[in-house]
């Protein structure tokens, strides 16, 4: 009796260090293997509200990883599911999941130059917006009105944007 139950215990152990090795070769596997081998520029654009594994299955689609599900578990892993970031991004169809990570969750995104006169309203400057191709007469004007969005980009202790 004692002997069988000792056969056991050290099968379920040994399986679970099977397992183990194998989740573990898999994610490393994963981690190390490019979606490509060519270069390939893309833009890919955070947008707010966005879920993590929505991201994941867009990044997938646009050839930049292999497989949406392993990156979203290994993002878990690594614990940057919450830290991405709003934004457009320059990414590249030969870059490894780490990198995307790191671009992603560093909020560098693609910068454009978007100049406004000085005199100009808010209505004025929200048009001019919309007709750049930044986003909506709507949002530009939701955002210039919403605290947290204005303290999260100014230095100063304001809650609303001055405009003539």
């Amino acid at each position: 009796m004692k002997k069988s139950v000792l056969v056991v215990i050290l099968s379920v152990v040994a399986l679970l260090v099977a397992v183990a090795a194998g989740v573990g070769f898999i994610g490393y596997q994963f981690a190390h293997t490019r979606p490509s081998e060519t270069q390939q520029d893309v833009v890919y654009e955070v947008e707010p509200g966005k879920a993590f594994n929505t991201i994941a299955k867009d990044l997938e689609a646009k050839g930049l990883i292999r497989n949406a599900t392993f990156f979203s578990l290994y993002a878990r892993f690594k614990n940057v599911r919450s830290k991405v970031k709003v934004g457009e991004y320059l990414l590249r169809t030969n870059m490894y999941p780490d990198d995307v990570l790191e671009v992603i969750t560093s909020g560098k995104s693609i910068a454009r130059s978007f100049t406004v006169s000085e005199g100009l309203s808010t209505y004025e400057i929200a048009e001019l917006y919309q007709k750049e191709g930044f986003g909506t007469y709507e949002q530009f004007m939701k955002w210039v009105h919403d605290p947290a969005f204005i303290k999260s980009r100014s230095e100063e202790h304001t809650s609303e944007l001055q405009s003539h």
